[in-house]
Protein backbone atom coordinates (compact mmCIF):
# COMPACT_ATOMS: atom_id res chain seq x y z
CA UNK A 1 0.00 0.00 0.00
CA UNK A 2 2.39 2.67 -1.58
CA UNK A 3 -0.19 4.93 -2.73
CA UNK A 4 -1.53 7.92 -0.54
CA UNK A 5 -4.67 6.64 -0.47
CA UNK A 6 -6.27 3.19 -0.46
CA UNK A 7 -9.13 1.39 0.10
CA UNK A 8 -9.95 -1.99 1.40
CA UNK A 9 -13.07 -3.84 0.91
CA UNK A 10 -13.83 -6.87 3.73
CA UNK A 11 -17.29 -7.24 3.08
CA UNK A 12 -19.52 -10.20 4.00
CA UNK A 13 -16.99 -12.50 5.44
CA UNK A 14 -16.87 -13.82 8.66
CA UNK A 15 -15.14 -11.49 10.84
CA UNK A 16 -16.59 -11.27 14.49
CA UNK A 17 -14.62 -8.67 15.51
CA UNK A 18 -12.49 -6.15 14.45
CA UNK A 19 -8.66 -4.94 15.99
CA UNK A 20 -8.89 -1.32 16.25
CA UNK A 21 -5.61 -1.39 14.45
CA UNK A 22 -7.38 -2.52 11.60
CA UNK A 23 -8.59 1.03 10.95
CA UNK A 24 -7.11 3.32 13.51
CA UNK A 25 -3.47 4.28 11.70
CA UNK A 26 -1.80 7.60 10.42
CA UNK A 27 -2.01 6.27 7.05
CA UNK A 28 -4.78 8.27 4.83
CA UNK A 29 -7.33 6.18 3.19
CA UNK A 30 -10.67 6.44 1.10
CA UNK A 31 -12.88 3.57 2.28
CA UNK A 32 -12.09 0.84 4.48
CA UNK A 33 -15.38 -1.54 4.53
CA UNK A 34 -16.63 -4.69 6.60
CA UNK A 35 -20.30 -4.31 5.76
CA UNK A 36 -21.86 -7.63 6.02
CA UNK A 37 -19.47 -9.12 8.21
CA UNK A 38 -21.19 -10.75 11.96
CA UNK A 39 -19.04 -8.12 14.07
CA UNK A 40 -20.17 -7.99 17.33
CA UNK A 41 -16.98 -6.12 19.51
CA UNK A 42 -13.82 -3.87 18.92
CA UNK A 43 -10.95 -5.40 20.35
CA UNK A 44 -7.15 -4.47 21.29
CA UNK A 45 -5.42 -6.91 22.09
CA UNK A 46 -2.11 -5.24 21.43
CA UNK A 47 -2.91 -2.22 23.54
CA UNK A 48 -2.41 0.21 21.35
CA UNK A 49 -2.49 3.72 22.51
CA UNK A 50 -3.38 6.97 20.67
CA UNK A 51 -0.32 9.36 20.06
CA UNK A 52 -1.53 12.80 20.69
CA UNK A 53 0.97 14.13 18.59
CA UNK A 54 -0.60 12.79 15.51
CA UNK A 55 -4.11 12.38 13.42
CA UNK A 56 -5.57 9.22 12.33
CA UNK A 57 -7.45 8.92 9.15
CA UNK A 58 -8.00 12.12 7.88
CA UNK A 59 -11.10 11.95 5.77
CA UNK A 60 -11.47 8.28 5.49
CA UNK A 61 -14.50 6.42 6.39
CA UNK A 62 -15.01 3.26 7.89
CA UNK A 63 -18.04 1.34 6.87
CA UNK A 64 -19.74 -1.55 9.56
CA UNK A 65 -23.14 -1.40 8.18
CA UNK A 66 -25.50 -4.29 8.70
CA UNK A 67 -23.43 -5.75 11.19
CA UNK A 68 -23.81 -7.34 14.77
CA UNK A 69 -21.76 -4.42 16.07
CA UNK A 70 -22.73 -4.24 19.72
CA UNK A 71 -20.05 -2.07 21.54
CA UNK A 72 -17.45 0.44 20.82
CA UNK A 73 -14.03 0.37 21.98
CA UNK A 74 -13.15 2.02 25.37
CA UNK A 75 -11.36 4.97 25.43
CA UNK A 76 -9.24 4.80 28.05
CA UNK A 77 -8.15 1.24 26.47
CA UNK A 78 -7.25 3.36 23.47
CA UNK A 79 -5.54 6.29 25.82
CA UNK A 80 -7.77 9.07 25.65
CA UNK A 81 -8.92 10.06 28.81
CA UNK A 82 -11.73 13.05 27.60
CA UNK A 83 -14.62 12.34 25.51
CA UNK A 84 -13.88 15.24 23.36
CA UNK A 85 -10.15 13.84 22.23
CA UNK A 86 -12.10 11.32 20.28
CA UNK A 87 -13.38 13.81 17.98
CA UNK A 88 -9.86 15.60 17.77
CA UNK A 89 -7.65 13.12 16.89
CA UNK A 90 -9.74 10.42 15.00
CA UNK A 91 -10.50 12.24 11.86
CA UNK A 92 -12.28 9.49 9.68
CA UNK A 93 -16.12 8.99 9.85
CA UNK A 94 -18.13 5.59 11.33
CA UNK A 95 -20.82 4.32 9.25
CA UNK A 96 -22.44 1.99 11.44
CA UNK A 97 -26.40 2.47 9.84
CA UNK A 98 -28.91 -0.83 10.07
CA UNK A 99 -26.62 -1.46 13.47
CA UNK A 100 -28.16 -2.22 17.14
CA UNK A 101 -25.39 -0.30 19.76
CA UNK A 102 -25.63 -1.18 23.56
CA UNK A 103 -26.28 2.21 24.81
CA UNK A 104 -23.59 1.66 27.54
CA UNK A 105 -21.20 3.70 29.55
CA UNK A 106 -18.69 3.46 26.80
CA UNK A 107 -20.86 5.14 24.03
CA UNK A 108 -22.14 7.87 26.44
CA UNK A 109 -18.88 9.81 26.74
CA UNK A 110 -18.40 9.35 22.70
CA UNK A 111 -21.81 10.51 22.10
CA UNK A 112 -21.61 13.52 25.02
CA UNK A 113 -19.70 15.75 22.67
CA UNK A 114 -21.09 18.58 20.30
CA UNK A 115 -23.83 17.52 17.69
CA UNK A 116 -21.80 19.00 15.04
CA UNK A 117 -18.57 17.24 15.58
CA UNK A 118 -20.45 14.23 16.67
CA UNK A 119 -22.50 14.74 13.38
CA UNK A 120 -19.23 14.39 11.49
CA UNK A 121 -17.62 11.33 13.05
CA UNK A 122 -20.72 9.03 13.17
CA UNK A 123 -22.32 9.12 9.34
CA UNK A 124 -25.67 7.97 10.69
CA UNK A 125 -26.22 10.36 12.71
CA UNK A 126 -26.55 13.41 9.90
CA UNK A 127 -29.82 14.16 8.23
CA UNK A 128 -32.04 11.35 7.22
CA UNK A 129 -29.84 8.87 8.51
CA UNK A 130 -31.33 7.85 12.07
CA UNK A 131 -31.90 3.89 12.16
CA UNK A 132 -29.16 2.81 14.67
CA UNK A 133 -30.97 1.99 17.77
CA UNK A 134 -30.28 1.22 21.22
CA UNK A 135 -30.13 -2.96 21.67
CA UNK A 136 -29.28 -2.32 25.73
CA UNK A 137 -29.91 -1.10 28.59
CA UNK A 138 -33.71 -2.40 28.68
CA UNK A 139 -34.63 1.43 28.79
CA UNK A 140 -33.16 2.32 26.07
CA UNK A 141 -34.04 -0.51 24.33
CA UNK A 142 -35.54 1.02 20.74
CA UNK A 143 -33.93 4.41 21.16
CA UNK A 144 -32.07 5.87 18.30
CA UNK A 145 -28.65 7.08 18.68
CA UNK A 146 -29.18 9.91 17.03
CA UNK A 147 -32.31 11.28 19.67
CA UNK A 148 -29.65 10.43 22.72
CA UNK A 149 -27.00 12.93 20.87
CA UNK A 150 -30.02 15.51 20.17
CA UNK A 151 -31.49 15.51 23.43
CA UNK A 152 -28.46 15.34 25.44
CA UNK A 153 -30.34 12.64 27.85
CA UNK A 154 -27.70 9.96 28.65
CA UNK A 155 -28.79 9.40 32.08
CA UNK A 156 -29.76 5.69 30.68
CA UNK A 157 -26.47 5.23 29.14
CA UNK A 158 -25.04 2.79 32.09
CA UNK A 159 -22.59 -0.18 32.40
CA UNK A 160 -23.38 -2.81 34.86
CA UNK A 161 -20.36 -3.37 37.01
CA UNK A 162 -20.71 -6.79 38.20
CA UNK A 163 -16.93 -7.05 39.85
CA UNK A 164 -16.68 -6.57 43.89
CA UNK A 165 -20.03 -5.51 43.57
CA UNK A 166 -21.80 -6.15 47.02
CA UNK A 167 -23.91 -9.57 47.57
CA UNK A 168 -27.56 -8.14 47.04
CA UNK A 169 -26.67 -4.96 45.33
CA UNK A 170 -27.10 -2.99 42.07
CA UNK A 171 -23.80 -1.77 40.43
CA UNK A 172 -23.23 0.39 37.47
CA UNK A 173 -21.16 3.63 35.89
CA UNK A 174 -23.16 6.61 34.90
CA UNK A 175 -20.36 8.59 32.50
CA UNK A 176 -23.43 11.73 32.30
CA UNK A 177 -23.10 12.00 36.42
CA UNK A 178 -19.46 11.08 36.59
CA UNK A 179 -20.04 8.55 38.53
CA UNK A 180 -20.88 5.19 39.89
CA UNK A 181 -23.89 3.94 42.03
CA UNK A 182 -23.83 1.48 44.17
CA UNK A 183 -27.06 0.88 45.18
CA UNK A 184 -27.50 -1.36 47.96
CA UNK A 185 -31.30 -0.62 48.86
CA UNK A 186 -32.98 -3.18 51.35
CA UNK A 187 -30.01 -5.13 50.52
CA UNK A 188 -29.74 -6.86 54.21
CA UNK A 189 -26.12 -5.55 55.14
CA UNK A 190 -24.99 -5.27 58.56
CA UNK A 191 -21.74 -3.12 58.00
CA UNK A 192 -20.71 -0.84 54.89
CA UNK A 193 -19.00 -3.16 52.47
CA UNK A 194 -15.81 -4.08 52.43
CA UNK A 195 -14.41 -3.18 49.11
CA UNK A 196 -17.03 -2.23 45.91
CA UNK A 197 -15.86 -1.82 42.03
CA UNK A 198 -13.40 0.29 41.58
CA UNK A 199 -14.30 4.00 40.41
CA UNK A 200 -13.53 7.46 40.58
CA UNK A 201 -16.49 8.97 42.32
CA UNK A 202 -19.47 6.59 44.29
CA UNK A 203 -22.68 7.76 45.18
CA UNK A 204 -23.77 4.83 47.95
CA UNK A 205 -27.55 4.39 48.55
CA UNK A 206 -27.71 2.08 51.42
CA UNK A 207 -31.41 3.10 52.45
CA UNK A 208 -33.50 0.33 54.31
CA UNK A 209 -30.66 -1.74 55.92
CA UNK A 210 -29.83 -2.57 59.29
CA UNK A 211 -26.07 -0.80 59.62
CA UNK A 212 -25.56 0.17 62.92
CA UNK A 213 -21.97 1.91 62.61
CA UNK A 214 -20.16 3.90 59.99
CA UNK A 215 -16.93 2.47 60.11
CA UNK A 216 -13.86 3.46 58.14
CA UNK A 217 -13.16 2.13 54.37
CA UNK A 218 -10.73 3.51 52.06
CA UNK A 219 -13.43 4.03 48.88
CA UNK A 220 -14.85 6.38 51.37
CA UNK A 221 -12.80 9.23 50.06
CA UNK A 222 -14.16 9.10 46.82
CA UNK A 223 -17.81 8.66 48.12
CA UNK A 224 -19.69 12.12 47.28
CA UNK A 225 -22.99 11.26 48.07
CA UNK A 226 -24.07 8.50 50.84
CA UNK A 227 -27.91 8.05 51.74
CA UNK A 228 -28.31 5.53 55.18
CA UNK A 229 -31.85 6.68 55.95
CA UNK A 230 -33.55 3.98 57.44
CA UNK A 231 -30.86 1.99 59.38
CA UNK A 232 -30.07 1.98 62.94
CA UNK A 233 -27.30 4.15 62.68
CA UNK A 234 -25.86 4.55 66.56
CA UNK A 235 -22.22 5.74 65.78
CA UNK A 236 -20.47 7.86 63.27
CA UNK A 237 -17.06 6.43 63.68
CA UNK A 238 -13.93 9.43 63.62
CA UNK A 239 -12.02 8.08 61.29
CA UNK A 240 -15.19 6.98 58.84
CA UNK A 241 -16.09 10.19 59.18
CA UNK A 242 -12.49 12.48 58.39
CA UNK A 243 -12.29 10.03 55.35
CA UNK A 244 -15.03 11.33 53.73
CA UNK A 245 -14.17 14.36 50.78
CA UNK A 246 -15.39 17.80 52.01
CA UNK A 247 -18.33 18.29 49.92
CA UNK A 248 -19.73 14.61 50.37
CA UNK A 249 -23.87 14.70 51.20
CA UNK A 250 -24.47 12.54 53.92
CA UNK A 251 -28.07 11.62 54.57
CA UNK A 252 -27.97 9.63 58.57
CA UNK A 253 -31.32 9.69 60.28
CA UNK A 254 -30.26 11.01 63.89
CA UNK A 255 -32.87 9.49 65.80
CA UNK A 256 -30.82 6.39 67.13
CA UNK A 257 -27.60 8.09 67.50
CA UNK A 258 -25.31 7.85 70.44
CA UNK A 259 -22.15 9.41 69.11
CA UNK A 260 -21.78 12.23 67.27
CA UNK A 261 -18.21 13.04 65.98
CA UNK A 262 -16.56 16.25 66.43
CA UNK A 263 -15.17 15.74 62.56
CA UNK A 264 -18.20 17.25 61.36
CA UNK A 265 -17.95 21.32 62.27
CA UNK A 266 -20.98 22.97 62.88
CA UNK A 267 -20.45 25.63 60.18
CA UNK A 268 -20.42 22.07 57.72
CA UNK A 269 -24.03 20.75 58.40
CA UNK A 270 -26.65 22.47 56.45
CA UNK A 271 -31.06 21.24 55.86
CA UNK A 272 -29.87 18.60 53.69
CA UNK A 273 -27.42 17.23 56.34
CA UNK A 274 -29.71 17.61 58.90
CA UNK A 275 -32.63 16.10 56.79
CA UNK A 276 -34.29 19.02 58.16
CA UNK A 277 -37.60 20.45 57.04
CA UNK A 278 -37.41 23.71 54.71
CA UNK A 279 -38.10 26.81 56.57
CA UNK A 280 -40.82 28.75 55.59
CA UNK A 281 -39.70 32.00 54.44
CA UNK A 282 -43.42 33.66 54.48
CA UNK A 283 -44.36 32.79 57.75
CA UNK A 284 -40.54 33.66 59.02
CA UNK A 285 -40.75 36.73 57.86
CA UNK A 286 -44.44 37.27 59.27
CA UNK A 287 -43.20 36.25 62.41
CA UNK A 288 -40.53 38.51 62.57
CA UNK A 289 -42.93 41.78 60.69
CA UNK A 290 -45.52 40.49 63.90
CA UNK A 291 -43.18 40.55 67.00
CA UNK A 292 -41.46 44.20 65.89
CA UNK A 293 -45.29 45.66 65.46
CA UNK A 294 -46.18 43.35 69.15
CA UNK A 295 -42.87 45.03 70.50
CA UNK A 296 -43.78 48.73 69.16
CA UNK A 297 -46.88 48.47 70.46
CA UNK A 298 -45.63 47.65 74.12
CA UNK A 299 -42.84 50.23 73.84
CA UNK A 300 -45.54 52.70 72.93
CA UNK A 301 -47.88 51.54 75.48
CA UNK A 302 -45.10 51.82 78.41
CA UNK A 303 -44.31 55.17 77.36
CA UNK A 304 -47.91 56.78 77.30
CA UNK A 305 -48.67 54.78 80.78
CA UNK A 306 -44.87 56.38 82.32
CA UNK A 307 -45.38 60.09 80.22
CA UNK A 308 -49.42 60.34 79.84
CA UNK A 309 -49.69 63.78 80.95
CA UNK A 310 -46.39 65.14 79.47
CA UNK A 311 -47.48 63.59 75.92
CA UNK A 312 -51.09 65.24 76.38
CA UNK A 313 -49.01 68.53 76.31
CA UNK A 314 -47.15 67.73 73.61
CA UNK A 315 -50.35 66.59 71.54
CA UNK A 316 -52.42 69.43 72.57
CA UNK A 317 -49.50 71.81 72.13
CA UNK A 318 -47.91 70.61 68.43
CA UNK A 319 -51.33 68.34 67.36
CA UNK A 320 -54.53 70.10 68.21
CA UNK A 321 -53.27 74.02 68.41
CA UNK A 322 -55.44 76.47 66.39
CA UNK A 323 -55.49 80.15 65.83
CA UNK A 324 -56.11 81.92 69.52
CA UNK A 325 -58.91 84.19 69.93
CA UNK A 326 -59.17 87.10 72.38
CA UNK A 327 -62.60 86.76 72.97
CA UNK A 328 -62.09 86.15 76.82
CA UNK A 329 -63.06 88.62 79.67
CA UNK A 330 -59.39 87.40 81.71
CA UNK A 331 -56.30 86.72 80.30
CA UNK A 332 -55.03 84.84 83.67
CA UNK A 333 -56.59 82.60 86.29
CA UNK A 334 -54.95 81.97 89.17
CA UNK A 335 -55.72 79.46 91.34
CA UNK A 336 -54.19 78.88 94.57
CA UNK A 337 -54.57 77.64 98.05
CA UNK A 338 -56.12 80.53 99.82
CA UNK A 339 -55.36 79.39 103.35
CA UNK A 340 -51.55 79.82 103.16
CA UNK A 341 -50.45 83.40 103.85
CA UNK A 342 -46.88 82.96 102.62
CA UNK A 343 -48.31 82.01 99.19
CA UNK A 344 -50.95 84.77 99.36
CA UNK A 345 -48.24 86.89 99.99
CA UNK A 346 -45.94 86.12 97.21
CA UNK A 347 -49.59 86.31 94.65
CA UNK A 348 -50.62 89.37 95.36
CA UNK A 349 -47.24 91.14 95.94
CA UNK A 350 -45.43 89.68 92.78
CA UNK A 351 -47.24 87.62 90.89
CA UNK A 352 -50.20 89.71 90.30
CA UNK A 353 -48.60 92.85 90.01
CA UNK A 354 -46.10 91.67 87.58
CA UNK A 355 -49.52 90.45 85.09
CA UNK A 356 -51.15 93.24 85.39
CA UNK A 357 -47.80 94.99 84.81
CA UNK A 358 -47.62 93.59 81.60
CA UNK A 359 -51.16 94.33 80.23
CA UNK A 360 -53.01 91.27 81.60
CA UNK A 361 -56.24 91.27 82.73
CA UNK A 362 -55.78 89.02 85.91
CA UNK A 363 -58.11 87.05 87.96
CA UNK A 364 -57.89 86.32 91.80
CA UNK A 365 -60.65 83.97 93.12
CA UNK A 366 -60.31 85.93 96.63
CA UNK A 367 -59.96 89.45 95.48
CA UNK A 368 -62.10 89.46 92.68
CA UNK A 369 -65.45 88.00 93.56
CA UNK A 370 -68.76 89.43 94.27
CA UNK A 371 -70.17 89.54 98.09
CA UNK A 372 -73.30 88.05 98.26
CA UNK A 373 -72.74 85.76 95.14
CA UNK A 374 -71.84 82.37 94.50
CA UNK A 375 -68.05 81.52 94.88
CA UNK A 376 -68.75 78.19 92.90
CA UNK A 377 -70.56 80.03 90.01
CA UNK A 378 -68.38 83.05 90.06
CA UNK A 379 -65.36 81.23 89.95
CA UNK A 380 -66.64 78.29 87.10
CA UNK A 381 -67.94 81.70 85.11
CA UNK A 382 -64.66 82.93 85.15
CA UNK A 383 -62.60 79.91 84.64
CA UNK A 384 -64.51 79.59 81.60
CA UNK A 385 -63.80 82.74 80.01
CA UNK A 386 -59.76 83.04 80.80
CA UNK A 387 -57.38 82.44 78.33
CA UNK A 388 -54.75 80.78 80.61
CA UNK A 389 -54.71 79.71 84.01
CA UNK A 390 -51.48 79.76 86.71
CA UNK A 391 -52.13 76.91 89.46
CA UNK A 392 -49.63 77.30 92.18
CA UNK A 393 -48.63 74.32 94.38
CA UNK A 394 -47.96 74.58 98.14
CA UNK A 395 -47.44 72.07 101.16
CA UNK A 396 -50.38 70.73 102.19
CA UNK A 397 -52.32 71.40 99.02
CA UNK A 398 -52.69 67.85 98.12
CA UNK A 399 -54.55 64.92 99.91
CA UNK A 400 -51.90 62.48 101.48
CA UNK A 401 -54.16 59.66 101.48
CA UNK A 402 -54.23 59.52 97.87
CA UNK A 403 -51.55 56.98 96.08
CA UNK A 404 -50.68 59.63 93.09
CA UNK A 405 -49.11 62.22 95.97
CA UNK A 406 -47.77 64.34 93.02
CA UNK A 407 -50.54 64.46 90.83
CA UNK A 408 -52.56 67.45 89.57
CA UNK A 409 -55.62 65.77 89.78
CA UNK A 410 -55.58 65.02 93.98
CA UNK A 411 -54.66 69.01 94.46
CA UNK A 412 -56.33 70.40 97.69
CA UNK A 413 -58.83 68.61 99.94
CA UNK A 414 -61.06 71.47 99.79
CA UNK A 415 -63.88 71.16 98.45
CA UNK A 416 -64.44 74.40 96.66
CA UNK A 417 -60.47 74.03 95.40
CA UNK A 418 -61.70 71.21 94.12
CA UNK A 419 -64.20 71.74 92.14
CA UNK A 420 -62.14 75.05 90.83
CA UNK A 421 -59.05 72.56 89.54
CA UNK A 422 -61.41 70.29 88.43
CA UNK A 423 -62.88 72.56 85.97
CA UNK A 424 -59.43 74.25 84.53
CA UNK A 425 -58.64 70.89 84.34
CA UNK A 426 -61.77 69.95 82.04
CA UNK A 427 -61.47 73.66 80.11
CA UNK A 428 -57.93 72.99 79.38
CA UNK A 429 -58.58 69.30 77.94
CA UNK A 430 -61.46 70.53 76.09
CA UNK A 431 -59.98 73.80 74.59
CA UNK A 432 -57.21 73.65 72.36
CA UNK A 433 -56.85 77.83 72.82
CA UNK A 434 -56.29 77.71 76.29
CA UNK A 435 -52.92 77.25 78.64
CA UNK A 436 -51.72 76.39 81.53
CA UNK A 437 -49.02 76.94 84.28
CA UNK A 438 -48.03 75.03 87.29
CA UNK A 439 -45.74 76.97 89.97
CA UNK A 440 -44.37 74.22 92.41
CA UNK A 441 -44.53 76.42 95.61
CA UNK A 442 -43.46 73.77 98.12
CA UNK A 443 -39.70 74.90 97.68
CA UNK A 444 -40.09 78.46 98.62
CA UNK A 445 -41.91 77.39 101.50
CA UNK A 446 -39.56 74.71 102.86
CA UNK A 447 -36.51 77.57 102.33
CA UNK A 448 -38.56 80.36 104.30
CA UNK A 449 -39.45 78.12 107.20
Amino acid sequence: MEDRYFSSILRMGKLDSIDVTNFIFQKQFCEINFDGNPIESITNPTAFKIDKAKEYGLDGTISVKNCRLYQMMNLTDIGLDQPSEFYKYLKFSFDARDSNFACDCILAPILASELDRAQKFWVQLTEGYDNVTCMSPEKLKGVTVKYLVESGDLDGMICDEPEHCPKGCDCYSQPSQNHLVINCTDAGLQTLPETLPWGNRYTLLMEGNDINSLDERDYLKRVYMADFRNNPVKTLATDAVSTFPDDVQLTVDGDGLSQFTTEIKIDQLDQELLNCDPIDKLWQRLAVVVAVIISIVLGLAMIFLCFKPEIFLLYRHHILCRKHDFDNLYDVYICFDERKQLVRKWIFGRLSPYLEGNGYQVFLPCRDESLGESRVQIREHAINNSRAYVVVVSNGAFDSTRVEEDSLYSFADDLTIQMEFSNILDNFKSDSKKRIAVINFRQSENQSS
